[in-house]
């Protein structure tokens, strides 16, 4: 993985981080925001960097990013932990003097805080919205300037201690389950060209326009599926989570029509195993208690992990999960 910015910082301070691994000093997980300026530049001070207001804001005006400022004003020869230190503290001021100048790893340190903060329940989505919004710029401006899409949101990702990707898709999904559709379906127009897994945004859509499209659904999830086969591994998390929609939404010709199509896509018995644990214990949670029940013999016979699996495992398989899912 790689950092950029204030990601490896943030990663530590949010804990994302096991520090029983890792030996950090304080200054690496101290929360900038919460020191007095004077204090600040202090600490330029004790590091070799004898700015001032006046001076600070002269050489600010010469570089377009903190990431700049600090190559700009940095010696090769002092030590590069005196150097990162010194990232943090320019940062914070940067964001502090300049809070019209909002550089990429500016904006994405404001995400991922507030992500943070509404995953604790201590702000409310439209201030996570926000920063969304403005991070869609920077990636519109790379996509204007030829960049390919999904380069331009690897590119923006690494400057965040998050996983955006998976952030977004969850985020339109709470915004789905507080029935904020309209919401949810700008958030998929807004980021779907841009994301690696572009599969997971084509699940969103199909979750957004469920309604008004469920003459088709059926259609929509077997050609999704059929993309899934081309694989040369199963993607057992997309798999479970089609599963759990197909559970969710009750409509036993879709059932029937589009589990057979899912279990074509696993391949191997370690597969199967892992993707029939998980969507056991999913159904369990949903009411479905029988299901583990009755797929016990596929838990109890001897594994071979790399074993292909055979018609009549999916054809079994199936059998079973509609008898215990589609109520008369």
């Amino acid at each position: 993985m790689r950092f950029k910015g204030r990601s490896l910082y943030n990663s530590l301070w949010l804990g994302d981080l096991e520090e029983d691994t890792i030996s950090v000093e304080p200054w690496r997980i101290l929360d900038y925001r919460t020191i007095e300026t004077q204090e600040l530049f202090h600490r330029l001070h004790s590091l070799g960097l004898c700015l001032n207001e006046d001076q600070f804001l002269l050489c600010a005006h010469e570089s377009v990013s903190p990431e700049e400022f600090v190559e700009n004003i940095w010696w090769e020869e002092t030590s590069s932990t005196a150097c990162e230190e010194a990232y943090l503290l320019l940062f914070e001021l940067w964001r502090r003097y300049l809070p019209k100048r909002r550089t990429v790893s500016i904006v994405i340190d404001d995400l991922d805080r507030s992500i943070a903060a509404y995953d604790i329940g201590e702000i409310e989505s439209h201030h996570v919205l926000r920063h969304l919004e403005e991070v869609l710029h920077f990636l519109e401006s790379g996509y204007a300037q030829g960049l390919d899409p999904q380069q331009v949101f690897a590119m923006i990702a690494e400057y965040s201690a998050q996983d955006l990707e998976l952030f977004l898709y969850d985020y339109v999904l709470e915004r789905l389950d507080r029935e904020e559709d309209e919401l949810a379906r700008r958030l998929v127009d807004m980021f779907e060209q841009f994301v690696p897994e572009r599969k997971w945004f084509d699940l969103l859509r199909i979750y957004v326009n469920k309604v008004s499209e469920w003459d088709c659904i059926c259609d929509k999830l077997c050609l999704l599926l059929q993309e899934e086969r081309e694989r040369t591994t199963a993607d057992v998390a997309f798999l479970e989570e089609i599963f759990l929609f197909l559970v969710c939404a009750e409509d036993a010709a879709l059932m029937v029509k589009a589990l057979p199509v899912l279990l074509y896509c696993l391949f191997c018995e370690r597969e199967l195993l892992e993707f029939l644990s998980s969507v056991c214990e999913q159904c369990e949670f949903l009411g479905y208690q029988d299901l583990r029940l009755r797929a016990e013999p596929f838990f109890a016979r001897k594994c071979a992990p790399s074993r292909r699996v055979t018609k009549a495992d999916r054809s079994q398989l199936a059998k079973i999960v509609i008898e215990v899912l589609v109520r008369p």
